[in-house]
């Protein structure tokens, strides 16, 4: 019934109706530009977190044995870039990455794959954990599984860096959405002259 009037009252050619409209038609104009907000910060979050990871996969294939393949401690240089970009460089905090939600959970979470050749996903020959963006403290077994990989199957060649993170969602909080988890993907492959010659 109430429905019926509120049309009726639209349709007629008085000014309330217009105003009516035009009071309803600006409420969705705001809510529309609120949720705008959360929603372009998480796709900025969303590029830079990507840049940061690929960089770091970048910045870990550095560390190579003489013969170019990877050395385990390419899984810490990758750990420690990528927070230093996720922190500012400068020591600064960088606040796009500062979240309550952070609290609430391990962040950033970090899986580092490290194989003999691209495409291996999740059949990688070595997988590494880091909760916190925390480096990795290698036992003699963590050696010594990498020493034997690499005896058995060449030298690692390739390193997978997938980084989950959170951003906080100002105006989606309202909703019952604080956080929204953020994941991203890099890769990249060590080359040296010793490639060729097998």
């Amino acid at each position: 019934m109430k429905k019926n009037i509120l049309l009726k009252k639209i349709r007629s050619n008085d000014g309330a109706s217009v105003t009516i409209f035009g009071m309803g038609l600006f409420l969705v104009v705001v809510l529309m530009g609120i949720f705008m907000i959360d929603i372009g910060k998480n796709v900025y979050f969303r590029q830079t977190q990507y840049r940061n990871t690929q960089s770091a996969a970048q910045t870990a294939i550095k560390t190579q044995n003489s013969i170019g393949g990877l050395k385990i401690q390419a899984v810490n240089s990758a750990i420690k870039e990528y927070m230093t970009l996720r922190s500012g460089k400068d020591g600064s905090t960088n606040s796009a990455f500062q979240s309550r939600c952070r609290i609430s959970g391990s962040y950033p979470r970090i899986t580092i794959l490290l194989d003999e050749k691209r495409g291996a996903g999740n059949k990688s020959r070595l997988k590494y954990y880091s909760s916190n963006g925390s480096p990795m403290s290698f036992t003699v077994a963590n050696l010594s599984e990498f020493n034997n990989v690499v005896r058995n199957y060449g030298q690692m060649k390739v390193i997978d860096i997938e980084v989950t993170d959170v951003v906080d969602n100002y105006m989606m909080g309202m909703i019952g959405m604080p956080c929204s988890e953020i994941t991203t993907r890099a890769s990249a492959i060590s080359s040296s002259l010793f490639d060729s010659e097998g």
